[in-house]
């Protein structure tokens, strides 16, 4: 019940809570409560919390561990509210993202993975191409997504 209960909490509360569970996160070191509070995170009804949240996926000193950064970015993404800023970030951030994680792209395909969640619509379909060239600019294909 904890995942459910953090979640609601977070998504009915304010920033006030969304920090304190932020700060438990950095507080705790259970790695079952760490990845339970990473997807409550993503749980705000609040746009603005949602894109600080998937800006710290990529800054080294918000205290997200990189390891934590694609759950981060996932608990946004299958937001109903989140996706499209999920999107948005990835697209907008594409190249400082792979240069971040650095981790073969291993990364980078489960962000893209988590927004297809609700990506149902013909226009989804054209922005996942125009993303598709995007990311073969920086060295990314993209397999099974409009090729």
């Amino acid at each position: 019940m904890k995942p459910t209960i953090y979640c609601t909490a977070l998504a009915e509360g304010s920033f006030q809570e969304w920090y304190f569970a932020y700060k438990q996160y950095k507080r705790t070191t259970s790695a079952s409560e760490k990845e339970q509070i990473l997807s409550s995170l993503g749980c705000t009804t609040k746009p603005w919390l949602l894109s600080k949240y998937l800006n710290m996926t990529i800054n080294p000193t918000s205290g997200i561990l990189k390891q934590d950064g694609a759950r981060a970015f996932k608990a946004v993404a299958e937001n109903p509210i989140g996706f499209e800023i999920a999107f948005d970030f990835l697209q907008t951030n594409i190249k400082e993202i792979a240069e971040y994680f650095g981790d073969g792209f291993s990364t980078l395909t489960h962000m893209i993975k988590s927004i297809t969640t609700y990506m149902s619509k013909d226009y989804h379909k054209e922005q996942l191409e125009r993303f598709r060239d995007k990311a073969r600019k920086i060295g990314f294909e993209i397999s099974g997504y409009g090729n």
